[in-house]
């Protein structure tokens, strides 16, 4: 994977402590190169993630940068029966309004695409 390197740290910086290709910590030069990288699923971990932020002395952009970045999103899982009889799950952060009416089944069903008859908060129980 492509990195960002600095020279001077002889480390990998994220995006944010790049600034006008150099080290924001040292002032030295960044490089581009291609290091061997665990991947992460960070949205299993990111209210920890986000949270451990505040105890860092990180300037306050890259802090706001990275808690965009790790984002924070609560949502629920609703299960859809398909007509060839399996079942699709679908994780939404959608908001439905408390207002919606209860034949708004799936976030297509708004837009004309079909429902099948039951609110969402009906449908997983959410509300």
């Amino acid at each position: 994977m492509n990195v960002n390197w600095c020279t001077g740290c002889k480390c990998v910086l994220a995006n944010e402590e790049v600034v006008n290709g150099v080290c924001e910590r040292c002032g030295s030069e960044v490089v581009h190169r291609v290091k061997s990288q665990w991947m992460l699923k960070i949205t299993a971990y990111a209210d920890k993630l986000i949270d451990g932020l505040d105890g860092l002395d990180y300037s306050e952009r890259v802090a706001t940068q990275q808690k965009n970045w790790i984002g924070r999103s609560h949502g629920a899982e609703v299960n859809f029966g398909t007509t060839a009889g399996d079942t699709l799950t679908v994780y939404t952060t959608a908001a439905i309004p408390s207002s919606a009416p209860p034949t708004w089944s799936s976030p297509g069903a708004r837009h004309g695409q079909g429902g099948a008859g039951k609110g969402h908060h009906q449908e997983c129980g959410c509300r």
